[in-house]
């Protein structure tokens, strides 16, 4: 039969499609990244920051296929990289790190907190805290409306969840799991957390 009459092979040859464009693009990046990582020597220039420069350019590219990663190869990926950084740092000479401690040290601590000052200015300039805000009347009254209605919400559920476990629409158990998240919300709601 056809592929453009049977629709599950026309998805079958589509999908296996899209998984070649996609091996194609990775074995692609791979090449790219082993010619700047060779050329990077070259240049005298660090290769990471080549490679960095280099990636930054082909997410640019026009046309440029997206590359959809998943949180799984994420977290292989660090647990492949992660080791042959540290064994390369314990490879480092000490004499090489007293060498270049202090700006080491300057960049290790000053980054950070530049990095957290601008986290800090950015989410202020997303979204800003009045430096009133504990001190205005109307916060407050707003804040105890939120709590009154949050605390009627978790009554009516309560009264939900018991009519469901009477009519026999749930059982002892998921009332159980329920009830107890409920319980976990008032607790909260009455120690004044979100």
């Amino acid at each position: 039969m056809p592929d453009h009459i049977d629709g599950r092979r026309l998805i079958g040859s589509e999908r296996r499609a899209g998984s070649v464009r996609s091996v194609e693009t990775v074995v692609l990046l791979v090449a790219v990244a082993t010619v700047v990582a060779a050329f990077a020597g070259r240049l005298r220039l660090p290769a990471p920051s080549l490679l960095v420069v280099a990636g930054v350019a082909a997410g640019l590219l026009p046309g440029a296929p997206p590359v959809h990663v998943p949180p799984a190869v994420v977290s292989l990926v660090v647990v492949v990289v992660v080791p042959p950084l540290y064994a390369a740092s314990e490879e480092l000479a000490w004499r090489d790190v007293r060498a270049v401690w202090r700006p080491v040290v300057v960049l290790a601590v000053g980054l950070v907190l530049a990095s957290a000052a601008a986290a800090a200015a950015v989410a202020d300039a997303v979204a800003p805290l009045s430096a009133s805000m504990d001190h205005d009347p109307e916060t407050a009254r707003e804040a105890v409306t939120e709590r009154e209605l949050r605390g009627e919400l978790i009554a009516a559920e309560n009264a939900e969840l018991s009519r469901l476990f009477d009519t026999g629409t749930i059982t002892a158990a998921t009332r159980r799991r329920l009830q107890r998240s409920l319980d976990l919300e008032a607790a909260r709601l009455a120690e004044g957390r979100p």
